[in-house]
């Protein structure tokens, strides 16, 4: 049976067109086919019919042109025999979406009641729909529903709602579209009013593409320009607080030295001996400081290893306690409280050694002269648990946070010296350790820092 289509049928000689159903013209010289709305013959009598057909599928125009007498079509229009088959036409439609699916970014459209009407490849794949489901489904109440703090978005407060309203090209970032599986993700999009020959709005185009990757590297570089205006203050402020800290030991030092050059022979042994012991003191300070800032250095390069070796705990404690009490020439009474003895662990010594010298050091440092500064120790379940208690200033409750930050001190310190970054380095390391830090404290009454680590026991020497 032969196909017969609907097409707008031009007389080559007259230029009498009608709409007829006829048989679907496949070649050339087709001489049987006229346009009489009867016969299908022209009334003009002429032999010659162009056939001129204009079809609209999948938003490509296509135009099929078939000479139904080569001669006529030379000799009054000035063609050559043309054939444009229907297999052209197929291939300009697959070019067209050949582009369409090549675009990267995702393409849709919507007429004027809201609803889907095209979209292209990269549209489905970004939205998480199969090729064509979302064609008659309303754009808005699928993919735009929602902001990106999960708050409901109105239709009427939608700028592609407002493209189909006014007309404006819009271009929007910072909102999100919505997936199939309920994910979203950040967009900017371009909203076009779709405009008839007539005028009128007849719906919108979006151009739209996922901005998740350029969002995360702007969050980042965001982070890095923040971090990187903290590291600025950072060094500012360890410009100021480091040079304070040294120029006071060697104000110290130099008037020592200018006192012994100039009245040497005046001093007795007494002066002179404490002379040395200021000298002494401030070069111990400086030498601290020093320590301190190496310390923090190494761990920042992640230069620090846990090396943990076989060592007798009471001992190594009462070991640095004595250091402390002995640098403090008896000026505060110390305590240790152990309800048995800890024995062998394995333990990084210097480590600890960082942790405790701290503790123990703003401990003297905060406490009035003959208050008793206590160190307690107990080992449970493989935790070793130490805690420095004093009976000195306190920390605020709204500061005891931020305490263990760099350069940060209490607002009750008064003129009490000090760098800030003691119980920055003690958090650091013991978090190098594995463990955790706590501080308990009322103000004019004292704190109590209580540090857990994870120790293991000895492993068994040589036989």
């Amino acid at each position: 049976m032969t196909e017969r289509k609907t097409g707008i049928y031009l007389c080559s000689g007259c230029g009498i067109g009608d709409a007829v159903d006829v048989p679907a013209l496949e070649g050339v010289a087709k001489k049987e086919f006229k346009l009489d709305s009867k016969s299908h013959a022209c009334l003009c009598g002429d032999e010659g019919v162009a056939m001129i057909k204009a079809d609209l599928e999948a938003g490509v125009n296509q135009v099929a042109i078939a000479a139904c007498s080569a001669r006529v079509m030379s000799d009054r229009f000035g063609f050559e025999p043309v054939q444009v088959l229907r297999a052209d036409l197929v291939r300009l439609q697959k070019f067209h979406e050949f582009i369409l699916r090549s675009v990267g970014d995702g393409i849709y459209a919507i007429g004027p009641n809201g609803d889907f009407i095209m979209e292209n490849g990269r549209s489905a794949q970004l939205l998480g729909w199969p090729p064509d489901e979302l064609i008659g489904k309303p754009a808005h109440d699928t993919v735009h529903h929602h902001r990106a703090n999960n708050e409901h978005y109105p239709e009427n407060e939608c700028p592609i709602y407002a493209t189909m309203r006014d007309g404006q090209v819009r271009r929007v970032a910072g909102e999100v579209f919505w997936r199939r599986d309920g994910s979203s993700f950040p967009v900017e999009y371009t909203a076009a009013p779709l405009v008839a020959e007539n005028g009128k709005i007849q719906g919108a185009t979006v151009t739209f593409r996922d901005i998740t990757e350029r969002t995360r590297l702007e969050e980042a570089q965001v982070e890095m320009l923040e971090k990187a205006h903290e590291l600025s203050e950072m060094k500012s402020r360890f410009i100021g607080v480091t040079s304070h800290e040294f120029r006071a030991p060697l104000q110290v030092v130099e008037s020592a030295i200018q006192l012994i050059e100039n009245h040497s022979a005046a001093m007795g042994p007494e002066k002179t001996k404490e002379l040395y012991t200021r000298v002494r003191g401030s070069i111990q300070r400086m030498t601290a400081l020093l320590d301190d800032i190496l310390i923090l250095n190494r761990i920042d390069a992640q230069q620090n290893k846990v090396t943990p070796i076989r060592v007798d705990a009471d001992r190594l404690l009462r070991d640095l306690i004595d250091e402390h009490r002995m640098a403090d020439s008896n000026v505060h009474q110390f305590e240790i409280k152990s309800e048995k003895p800890i024995g062998e662990v394995m333990l990084d010594t210097k480590l600890l050694h960082h942790v405790l010298s701290n503790l123990l050091g703003n401990a003297v440092r905060y406490s009035p002269r003959g208050s008793i500064i206590t160190t307690s120790v107990g080992l449970e379940g493989g935790e070793l648990s130490i805690s420095v208690a004093d009976q000195g200033i306190g920390i605020p409750q709204a500061e005891r946070e931020k305490i263990f930050e760099a350069f940060e001190r209490g607002t009750n310190v008064g003129r009490v010296r000090g760098t800030g970054l003691g119980l920055n380095i003690v958090k650091r390391v013991v978090a190098m350790l594995g463990g955790t830090i706590q501080v308990s404290s009322q103000v004019g009454q004292g704190s109590c820092f209580t540090v857990v680590i994870p120790v293991e026991p000895p492993t068994p020497g040589p036989a």
